[in-house]
């Protein structure tokens, strides 16, 4: 009856230990496999002894003694790690492998995996780069997040984003920018060399109620911040800017459409030889806004296809005075076209 009794336990046992990690159920279930396999090795002996080998109880004995320490040293291996905080052997390398594949231009600093009640914790360090916005650094931390949980089922996992360093002046000038409390945006950055001293300019983005006084003094700060994380840099030029608030539009007139679409479609045939794909006009208080979607090749270079659109902004401002401002969309051609 014992005997049937401890295989169920320590069948019970070691399926629910399976199912829930415990770690405690586990050393449960080796308690009562032991139970069970020194029980049948104390039977064996009796009846060894009953059949004329004496010896045979203290070899049970011995067998029994055996199963106490291996289970003792099979738990505290188990555990142990676990006491330690110390990484089972392939996690780390199975997290790190899993955010290179997500992430492959991501920086990998630090990795920690520590497991506890069945569960993997992950605590890693991941650097981007230094003019990376705060939702891009959050994005990179979700497909890291996402990518490790795949990796470590159930896991645990927190990240923290740094900037990575870099050898691009743009980046690290744009990075120490951001970095000043209060600017919102930053674009524009530019660097000339002049007479052998590195200037640098840049356009940042302040809310439109500060005072001038406030947005100067973060105009100074800007400049100091950059200087400190670019040293090459000889000297900075912050241009400031008001952040725009959101406007109220109304369509443009019947008239105004049709004109402005035919002025449109001519300027962009003249430049890209083909009509454009869409064009939205809408009346701001400043005067018309038009939004044109022109297509070139897929594989012409960026930079022509920034020269197409400014040259379609250029000509189609010239030829209709009366539009405030004309920003082109430029997509590739579909695929045998072009």
């Amino acid at each position: 009856v014992v005997l049937v009794v401890d295989v169920a336990r320590a069948t019970i046992s070691r399926r629910a230990s399976r199912r829930y990690g415990s770690a405690a159920l586990a050393a449960s279930a080796l308690h009562f496999a032991s139970d069970f396999a020194g029980t049948i090795a104390v039977l064996i002996g009796l009846v060894l002894v009953r059949a004329g080998y004496p010896a045979a109880d203290a070899v049970a004995a011995l067998f029994v003694a055996g199963l106490v320490v291996l289970a003792a040293v099979r738990l505290m291996r188990r555990n142990v790690d676990v006491l330690m905080d110390r990484a089972p052997g392939d996690a780390a390398e199975a997290a790190r492998a899993a955010i290179a594949a997500v992430e492959p231009r991501a920086e990998v600093r630090r990795v920690r995996v520590r497991e506890a009640g069945g569960r993997a914790f992950v605590d890693a360090v991941v650097a981007v780069a230094p003019d990376a916005a705060v939702a891009q650094g959050h994005a990179v931390a979700d497909n890291v997040e996402r990518a490790l949980h795949d990796a470590l089922p159930g896991s645990d996992v927190t990240i923290h984003i740094e900037p990575r360093d870099s050898t691009d002046l743009r980046e690290r000038a744009t990075g120490a920018a951001l970095s000043v409390r209060r600017v919102r945006e930053v674009h524009n950055v530019r660097s000339v060399v002049l007479d052998g001293r590195t200037e640098l300019s840049l356009h940042a983005k302040l809310p439109a109620d500060l005072p001038l006084e406030a947005a100067h003094e973060i105009a100074d700060e800007i400049e100091a911040t950059v200087r400190a994380a670019v040293p090459e840099i000889d000297r900075v030029h912050v241009h400031l800017e008001p952040l725009a608030a959101a406007l109220t539009a109304e369509p443009a007139t019947p008239t105004e459409d049709d004109a402005l679409r035919r002025q449109l479609e001519r300027v962009s045939a003249q430049v890209t030889g083909r009509p454009p794909r869409s064009v939205h006009l809408h009346r701001e208080p400043r005067g018309l806004v038009a939004f044109v979607t022109i297509e070139l090749p897929g594989t012409e270079p960026l930079a022509d296809a920034h020269d197409a659109a400014a040259r379609v902004e250029a000509l189609a401002e010239a030829a209709s005075p009366g539009l405030a401002e004309v920003v082109v969309h430029t997509e590739p051609l579909p695929r045998g076209l072009g």
